[in-house]
């Protein structure tokens, strides 16, 4: 047999991982991830110095056949929020010849005619008010695509692939960096093979990178509390949690980690970087929820008024949460597009995938707890599954708050693939974190992947058929 050593196989494996990663994404047309327009035109944004959205310009007709978006942008003129910014009239060409509604249409022809659209260099504004939530470090790997592109004088379409490769590559760093101070369990990697979980990370938003910004985190904190003689600077898990929680607000309860880890360490020091960071993350959801304060509401109602009244009336959000999960129509919404619904909702896997995987995702979870390990780390275990558990809650209330007609009787707009990182956070506090994996969970997971992937080729084949 020959001896070859741990490190190459891993190396082996993340170079398999990248060649999986770049010929599915060949399967992806542009533009095909829920509010990729809206992500990228941030992410352009920001590549030109804009870090912040802009009110509606009262001179600018935004024209419009959506009632609910012509309301929106009444109402956003009026409280004179910020809810979008100007974008190179080139990208928005680009996104319009990528519509999801046409692109399986599209000739050759068509095809080199988009890819040869140029920066104009005239910019027109462009709502993004779905992103003013989010701090502007989580679009380093975007807006870094768009600058170089710009500047080198690509086309949109070579500066677009730039920005999906430099944002999966962001990914995989982000993951192998975590793999290397803490072991995997096979319930989280499982999750991180589901096909909607590859279908994000394929994209060029900022699901894929708080996904992995996230499994780096809870590395992090395993590791921290795993070796004693040589611990992380806490600023390094605090501002990665600051970007996770300023990027994705259900997160904030991941400050829970840093924050254990600083007690454990007895350190005033720690304590007041934590604090900062933590302070920091609250001040921008404040400044955010001002600058987009209902848009999607009545007028009668506001965000920050809603939360006062659920703050007010706990039992009522618990009622209207519950309700979501046992409503037979959304129950089986949340179940399959946690799975894998692809593109703009219009991409389901085969309808026996479903249970199928969800089969596999309990196997994977037995694999990957044993009684003697949960007597280990009890403390951290609480704190892991505590924050996954105010996480879920946290996408309710949001959900609620700034999407749901009042008074309401569901959660409106929740989606499966929101609950990935609490169910990635949940899987680390319930599972073996000292032992790598065995023969059988490998076995398994190899099985559990093979089906995960060929779920999600198939699904892509049908809806985009194969690239040119």
């Amino acid at each position: 047999m020959w001896n070859i050593p741990r490190k190459h196989i891993h190396w082996a494996l993340w170079g398999v991982v990248i060649v999986l990663a770049v010929g599915l994404s060949r399967l992806i047309p542009p533009m095909q991830s829920p509010d990729e327009m809206s992500h990228l035109g941030r992410a352009y944004l920001i590549s030109q110095g804009k870090w912040l959205l802009e009110p509606l310009p009262r001179d600018i007709a935004v024209p419009t056949k959506d009632t609910q978006v012509s309301t929106m942008i009444a109402r956003a003129r009026a409280l004179g929020v910020d809810v979008g910014g100007t974008v190179d009239e080139g990208l928005l060409a680009f996104h319009d010849g990528y519509r999801a509604d046409s692109v399986k249409l599209l000739s050759e022809a068509d095809k080199l005619r988009i890819a040869s659209i140029p920066w104009t260099g005239k910019e027109r504004y462009f709502s993004l008010w779905g992103t003013v939530y989010y701090f502007p470090a989580i679009y380093i790997p975007q807006a870094s695509g768009f600058f170089i592109g710009k500047h080198l004088q690509w086309t949109v379409q070579q500066s677009y692939y730039l920005v999906r490769g430099l944002t999966l590559l962001t990914c995989i760093v982000l993951l192998s960096i975590a793999y290397k101070l803490a072991p995997v369990a096979p319930l989280a990697l499982a999750l991180l093979v589901l096909p909607m979980s590859i279908f994000q990370m394929l994209s060029p938003t900022i699901d894929g990178v708080t996904t992995a910004l996230a499994i780096l985190v809870i590395s992090q904190f395993i590791f921290s509390l795993n070796t004693a003689n040589r611990m992380l600077p806490i600023w390094q898990i605090s501002i990665c949690v600051f970007i996770l929680a300023t990027s994705r607000t259900h997160l904030m309860p991941m400050f829970l980690l840093p924050i254990y880890i600083a007690w454990q360490r007895r350190s005033l020091n720690n304590s007041l970087v934590v604090g900062a960071f933590g302070l920091a993350a609250i001040g921008w959801a404040l400044v955010a929820l001002r600058s987009n304060n209902g848009l999607m509401l009545d007028p009668a109602h506001t965000s920050a008024g809603l939360l006062i009244y659920y703050a007010v009336h706990p039992l009522a959000f618990l009622e209207i949460a519950a309700a979501t999960v046992a409503d037979p129509v959304q129950s089986t919404f949340l179940q399959q597009s946690f799975i894998g619904i692809l593109g703009w909702l219009d991409a389901p896997l085969h309808q026996r995938v479903y249970p199928g995987l969800w089969m596999g995702l309990a196997l994977c979870a037995w694999a990957s707890m044993s009684f003697a390990s949960l007597r280990e780390m009890r403390e951290a275990r609480i704190v892991l599954i505590a924050s996954a558990l105010a996480g879920v809650g946290l996408i309710f209330l949001a959900l609620l708050v700034t999407f749901t007609p009042h008074p309401a009787t569901l959660v409106q707009g929740i989606q499966g693939r929101y609950f990935l990182v609490p169910a990635l956070i949940l899987a680390y506090g319930l599972s073996n974190h000292r032992n790598t994996l065995a023969a059988g969970p490998i076995v398994l997971l190899s099985a559990f992947s093979v089906v995960s992937l060929g779920a999600l080729m198939m699904a892509l084949i049908d809806r985009y058929g194969f690239p040119g």
